[in-house]
């Protein structure tokens, strides 16, 4: 957290891709039981 203004952008954008995609395949399981 000293340099935020680094990695932030790319850190955040990766992050919410990752989630998005990770509840998308366990909604996508739930739904497959």
């Amino acid at each position: 957290m000293a340099m935020p203004f680094l990695h932030s952008d790319r850190r955040k954008t990766a992050m919410s891709y990752v989630l998005k995609s990770f509840i998308a395949s366990e909604k996508a399981v739930n739904l497959a039981t």
